[in-house]
């Protein structure tokens, strides 16, 4: 069917919810009780150049799934990879290099 207006489309999606998806739908738990259309209309949209419609599709319907979230328990297996540093040498600020604090200057408590 080719819908050729918003009410067209609008009724097309109804019926096939309702009729030609029902069995699909109810096999994946999901249960359509009842669909409603409703239309708004102005003669004038707020440019005052075109009409404007709006077409509502309510679909009330129940769903039976269920989601199932495992409870960890025990852990069985834990692998830690630590990755080495190239270095441990302590590098000082080339600035300091510059005026010749090439030490660590002691704390005095």
């Amino acid at each position: 069917m080719t819908c050729k207006t918003a009410s067209d489309l609008s009724e097309m999606l109804k019926r096939e919810l309702l009729i030609y998806s029902r069995t699909n739908t109810e096999a994946d738990g999901l249960t359509i009780f009842e669909i409603t259309r409703s239309f708004i209309g102005q003669a004038r949209d707020l440019s005052a150049t075109a009409p404007s419609y709006v077409f509502s599709v309510s679909v009330t319907a129940s769903a039976d799934w269920k989601v199932y979230v495992p409870l960890v328990t025990r852990l069985a297996s834990l692998e830690i990879v630590g990755i080495p540093y190239a270095s441990t040498k302590l590098h000082l600020n080339p600035r300091l290099a510059a005026f010749g604090n090439m030490v660590f200057i002691p704390a005095y408590s």
